[in-house]
C-alpha cells in the first residue's frame, strides 16, 4: 500500500486521521529516532528526499529478504519517485514508485529483496538522481 501526504502548510502538523509519517517542508528536520536518512535501523523504514532535482542522499540500506517501507518526501512542486533496479542498466524493474507530482510525501511499501546491491533512481529525473541500495 502507499500512503501519499501532501506536504503541510505554516502552522499544520498533518491531517487529522491520517496514518504514517508526518513531515515538514523544513529539509534541516532531523528523521524520527528509529530513522535515518538513507538507511533503516531498528526496523524503521528507510527514508529519502528530493530537492533541486536530487536526492538527499545516494547510499540506502534495508534488510535483505525481508519487506521495508521507503518514506519519499518530495520537497518540490517536480515531479519525483523512487523505483529501485536491479543494475543501473535497468535490466530488470524491481520496484517502480508512484510519481509524486507535487512538494508531500509519500510512503511505498517494498517487497522482500535478497542481499545484493541494487539501483534506486528518479524514472522522471534518472541522471542526477540515482543512488545505490544495499540489503543486508
Amino acid at each position: 500500500m502507499e500512503t501519499v501526504s501532501p506536504a503541510p502548510t505554516a502552522g499544520q502538523s498533518g491531517s487529522p486521521g491520517r496514518t504514517g509519517p508526518v513531515t515538514t517542508n523544513d529539509p534541516s528536520s532531523p528523521p524520527a529516532p528509529h530513522e535515518t536518512a538513507g538507511g533503516n535501523t531498528g526496523g524503521g523504514p528507510v527514508r529519502v528526499g528530493a530537492q533541486n532535482v536530487k536526492f538527499d542522499t545516494d547510499q540506502l540500506s534495508a534488510p535483505a529478504d525481508a519487506p521495508f517501507q521507503i518514506v519519499f518526501e518530495n520537497r518540490e512542486n517536480v515531479p519525483h519517485n523512487v523505483s529501485i533496479y536491479d543494475s543501473p542498466q535497468k535490466a530488470q524493474t524491481l520496484f517502480q514508485g508512484e510519481i509524486l507530482n507535487q512538494a508531500g510525501t509519500i510512503t511505498y511499501d517494498i517487497p522482500a529483496l535478497p542481499a545484493g546491491t541494487y539501483t534506486f533512481l528518479c524514472d522522471v529525473h534518472p541522471q542526477p538522481m540515482v543512488g545505490t541500495l544495499t540489503t543486508q
